[in-house]
């Protein structure tokens, strides 16, 4: 059974991770005009999509949902890098929120930490030095 947080990524674990091994051996190049721009260009048109009948409620169920609502203010470019840029990364680990949590609390001059969900599919997390 998949976390909460990985099946936020499930599009990405069993699609994009596949593609990654094969396209971080290949020439820059190729990946990013004869993989990357049409997948990106594909994904943009689905993220418009979405984004387009988010009004029903059945469409928070689609892959990617909060993903795609905020990726598709973006222009195309912007696609075309994110998906190069997952597509030319060797490999990507996904840290359990748990991890993240004792990272942080061994971090004895952190007080006021915090771990928030974005975009559906990763989180960001931080704190405040103790003064």
């Amino acid at each position: 059974m998949l976390s909460i947080w990985k099946r936020g990524n499930a599009f990405i674990i069993y699609f994009v991770d596949p593609l990654r091994k094969i396209c971080c051996k290949l020439a820059l190049w190729y990946t990013k005009y004869g993989i990357a721009t049409p997948l990106a260009i594909l994904f943009y048109i689905y993220a418009k999509f979405v984004a387009k009948i988010s009004f029903i409620k059945l469409t928070k169920l689609l892959p990617l949902y909060k993903y795609c609502l905020w990726i598709s203010r973006r222009e195309c470019s912007f696609f075309v890098y994110v998906s190069f840029d997952q597509l030319v990364t060797p490999q990507t680990n996904y840290v359990p929120e748990s991890t993240i949590q004792s990272w942080l609390k061994s971090y004895e001059y952190l007080e006021d930490w915090y771990i928030i969900q974005r975009n559906g599919n990763s989180r960001k997390f931080g704190g405040r030095v103790k003064k």
